[in-house]
């Protein structure tokens, strides 16, 4: 055979040791990522530095883009350690070392992630002793380094724990011990001072000798062992018997060392709550007196309500007898009574009327006293309310010679209930007029203050009132004595306006000094600006046969005259719309029945029949059921609205009113075909 032919066998022979080596090359890369570790040479003479794929995987780089060198690989180590590791490179190679290992950290370039690397390199050497070549390994040991940390960090933590629970266990007030076998095997200080012995002095006893009797610890025995078999806590109160056999009541809570094996022992933590325990029984015994008292006091204000109740009906049918024959007898032309007759029925038809007042200031006392006084808070206009009050007065004033004026004041609305507020000022502007000096003045305004709150006074030309008499101005039936006696009244007029502000959210005081007259003031939250709109006429409302075909008509159901007015204000600017009003559910059905309203406009709080049950019945009929109804409140709660439309109402309008809300409503809801008109 020639040498040519032999050739085609090298090759293959050739060809077949490449494939071999490469798969030996592949193996190794693959121990190499499996291990973590890497494997570098670097030629000394060349420079050459070359790496195995998986050190270029342990700093960060790709095979392709990176050439690696030595300036490259001290720029991959961390700040902080590359002196370090250069220092130790140069040392071997310095002091004819033949080796060095070293562990550092090292910076991945693109993902900037610090891992922890261990290195060990070894000096190959020609024949004269000069380093030709470096080898090494490089073995990411950032996993073991993390676990080493954890490791000697939870064996610093054991220690301390260790120490702070013999510290705990020797200084804390609560007791503990370790029973086993049930002995005690370990107890601290305060068990044994808790159970009566010196310190030390419990080890070895039997916790039988801790109870007054065998049943309760075989009891207690049972229950504990059988909870912590479980691997759970046990946790009881029970009385312990100390060394001079006192009884003491103490809580107990314990579980297993080990829950596998419960005959291992178990540690119990224990208190001293004989206190609490006598505590406990004072609290329930109070508990129970303070029942028995707040069943006696509901009992009695049943009592007293029922009483009042009763009392109104049996007074008022013979003072309305009384006042109506009054009356009858007064206008009576066909027998005209003398001038001693008409007389003496003025005095007994003021009489009558002063004991009907009195009548209702007593039930009303009596309401506010059981939580059973029904408030509709809303916004008022302090002006108006004022005004109304003094012209309802202004008879008694003329008649005693009393000047009573309103102080000048822009519009301003506070929030309050209309009837009761009405009530407190009528009250203390009767009392200016009647406890008054002869031809003296009564003055009634209003001041805003902070915090959003605003003060209505009534301020007088009277005597004044006595300092002594000032702590007991406001309460029930307690009289000055400068007027006890000169002028009608029981004592009972402040006390409710009181209570009646009070019941608003507000407060009432007095400013007063002898010789000076008596400033009266009550104070309660504004209701904020609400949009004049006084430039727009008054609607009057024309029968309904004579509204032309194109107008809408809407009906207003409102008992506020304030609220009544500001509707009517802002309806008769929309143009073609017609406002209908009543001042009670029941008439505003009635009108519904009649008229057909496009649009109903409804309070919620209303005298007799509410918004909600007037809804009902509109939805409840054929004919009115498809009428839109909006809901006007001074509910502007959340839930309150959500219970409003939850109801059925169409849309919900809170008081105050915003003018560009309620147009934008009212407008919408007149879109909508009018009755009859899709049929």
């Amino acid at each position: 055979m020639t040498s040519t032919d032999k050739r085609p066998a090298e090759f293959a022979t050739l060809a077949i040791s490449e494939q071999a080596l490469r798969a030996i090359e592949a193996r190794l890369n693959k121990t190499q990522e499996i291990a973590h570790l890497g494997s570098w040479e670097l030629d000394t003479q060349t420079g050459q530095l070359i790496w195995s794929d998986e050190v270029y995987r342990i700093f960060g780089f790709i095979p392709q883009e990176f050439a690696p060198t030595y300036e490259a690989f001290l720029d991959s180590v961390h700040p902080e350690d590359r002196d370090l590791v250069n220092s130790a490179y140069l040392v071997s190679v310095q002091e004819d070392k033949d080796n060095y290992e070293i562990e550092h950290r090292v910076v991945r370039k693109h993902s900037g992630d610090v891992r922890y690397v261990y290195e060990k390199c070894e000096h190959i050497r020609d024949a004269a002793g000069k380093i030709i070549r470096s080898v090494g390994m490089v073995q990411d040991i950032t996993d073991r380094k993390q676990v080493n940390d954890s490791l000697v960090q939870q064996t610093l933590q054991v220690e301390l724990l260790t120490n702070e629970q013999q510290f705990i266990l020797s200084t804390m007030p609560i007791g503990a011990l370790f029973i086993k076998d049930r002995k005690v095997r370990v107890s601290n200080p305060a068990f044994d001072t808790i159970m009566g012995y010196e310190v030390g002095s419990t080890f070895g006893m039997n916790s039988a000798e801790f109870y007054h009797d065998s049943e309760t610890y075989e009891r207690v025995g049972k229950e504990a062992y059988a909870a912590i078999a479980n691997g759970g806590i046990h946790t009881i109160d029970t009385v312990l018997k100390k060394k001079d056999s006192a009884l003491i009541w103490c809580s107990m809570v314990g579980r297993a060392v080990n829950a596998a094996k419960p005959e291992d022992g178990s540690i119990w933590m224990i208190q001293d709550i004989t206190e609490r325990k006598r505590s406990e029984q004072k609290l329930l015994e109070s508990n129970r007196l303070l029942r028995e008292a707040i069943e006696e006091a509901d009992s009695a204000n049943r009592a007293k309500s029922e009483f009042l109740s009763r009392m109104s009906h049996e007074l008022r049918t013979p003072m309305n007898a009384i006042i109506g024959f009054t009356q009858l007898l007064e206008d009576d032309r066909s027998h005209p009574l003398s001038d001693d007759q008409q007389d003496s029925l003025h005095e007994i038809s003021k009489a009558g009327n002063h004991l009907l007042e009195l009548i209702n200031e007593v039930l009303d006392l009596g309401r506010i006293e059981n939580g059973r006084l029904s408030l509709s808070l809303e916004p008022l206009e302090s002006g108006d309310i004022c005004s109304e009050c003094v012209s309802l007065l202004r008879p008694l004033a003329v008649e005693r010679g009393i000047t009573v004026t309103v102080a000048p004041g822009g519009a301003a609305w506070i929030i309050a209930d209309r009837t009761r507020l009405r009530q407190v000022l009528i009250n203390l502007i009767s009392n200016g007029i009647k406890f008054n000096l002869e031809g003296g003045t009564v003055e009634v305004g209003f001041d805003l203050l902070p915090e959003n709150l605003m003060r209505i006074w009534v301020r007088d030309t009277g005597p004044g009132i006595e300092p002594e008499f000032l702590p007991h101005l406001f309460h029930p039936f307690e009289r000055a004595a400068a007027v006890d006696g000169l002028f009608e009244g029981t004592g009972i007029g402040l006390v409710l306006a009181k209570r009646l502000t009070e019941a608003m959210g507000g407060v009432i005081g007095v400013e007063t000094s002898l010789g000076s007259g008596s400033l009266f003031w009550v104070e309660l939250p504004q209701a904020g600006q609400i949009e004049a709109i006084d430039a727009l006429p008054v609607v009057s409302t024309a029968p309904l046969s004579v509204l032309p075909a194109c107008e809408r008509q809407v009906l207003y159901i409102e008992d506020n005259p304030a609220n009544m007015r500001l509707v009517k204000k802002i309806i008769s600017g929309l143009g073609e719309v017609r406002l209908l009003t009543a001042e009670s559910a029941e008439a505003g059905l009635e009108l519904v029945r009649i008229g057909r309203p496009h649009l109903i406009l409804m309070d919620i709080n209303l005298p007799g029949m509410d918004g909600f049950e007037a809804l009902d019945r509109l939805r409840g009929s054929a004919e009115t059921r498809n009428i839109p109804v909006v809901a006007v409140t001074a509910s502007a709660m959340p839930d309150q609205v959500q219970r409003v439309m939850a109801a059925g109402f169409d849309d919900c309008l809170t008081k105050p009113i915003n003018l560009q809300r309620f147009v934008a409503v009212v407008d919408a809801l007149l879109q909508r075909p009018a009755l009859g008109e899709n049929k």
